[in-house]
């Protein structure tokens, strides 16, 4: 199996096509100092909408902790969510 390379956009996050050094002709053709990508894919769309710490906001961390995933929720009075 082929290694796996990055597109050579610097603002981009996907994988090289096989047989190219980009993901897509967005990359491809995109202007070198410019820093954000305009590709399609999905990964690359949800880098664009990251804060600029690169931190992900929402309810979800995969680096999460198991443990903090598996704590039992709590309402404003302590009292467990789980039935």
């Amino acid at each position: 199996m082929a290694e796996d390379r990055k597109c050579a956009h610097p603002g981009c996050v996907c994988l090289a096509d096989p047989g190219s050094d980009y993901c897509s002709t967005e990359c491809q053709k995109a202007n070198s100092s410019d820093n954000r990508c305009t590709c399609k894919h999905e990964i690359c769309q949800q880098e664009q909408r990251l804060p600029k710490g690169g931190k992900r906001d929402g309810s979800y961390d995969p680096a999460m902790p198991e443990a903090v995933k598996k704590k039992p929720l709590m309402d404003d009075w302590g009292e467990s969510d789980k039935h």
